[in-house]
């Protein structure tokens, strides 16, 4: 999995900035066959919450475990402050379960991925939004990009 040192260092070097070493919460988006997934690694906690909104796939978790001990083992070896301990192992849960809102469509994936995002940013463990709500959070995510994100102009 993550066991090539060239590989972790290369991956470590891109997140670096974020200093995911220090955070209670790291978002690790995963997308695979044409579909958004995402996985939420809580360090101080040994867990990882896997959203699929879909419900479909969870044996991403794993992995997940394997890339976020790494990186934060080589955080400690660079003894960057306040690095969170790398847990000894993790438990791992799906957020999607019979009864929970989930994807109904095709094509929304991404968004609702966003949308626990959002939930998770604001210390929720998943979103309460249900699949008749995509449009309007659509609308809002649009809202947000034209209001705080410039245009690229052509060079």
């Amino acid at each position: 999995m993550w066991n090539n040192a060239k590989q972790r260092a290369r991956v470590f070097k891109s997140v670096q900035a974020t200093e995911f070493w220090r955070r209670n919460a790291i978002l690790i988006p995963i997308y695979e066959d044409e579909h958004w997934m995402l996985a939420i690694a809580y360090p101080r906690h040994s867990k990882i919450d896997f959203f699929d909104s879909m419900g479909l796939r969870s044996r991403h978790a794993k992995t997940v475990a394997h890339l976020v001990s790494s990186l934060l083992e080589l955080a400690h070896g660079r003894r960057f402050n306040n690095a969170i301990p790398t847990p000894t192992s993790w438990s791992s849960r799906a957020h999607v379960k019979p009864g929970c809102p989930r994807q109904y469509g095709a094509v929304d994936c991404g968004l609702w991925v966003l949308t626990v995002v959002a939930a998770v940013l604001r210390a929720f463990r998943t979103t309460a939004l249900l699949e008749h709500d995509m449009p309007n959070f659509r609308m809002y995510m649009y809202t947000l990009i034209n209001k705080h994100i410039p245009p690229v102009m052509p060079r």
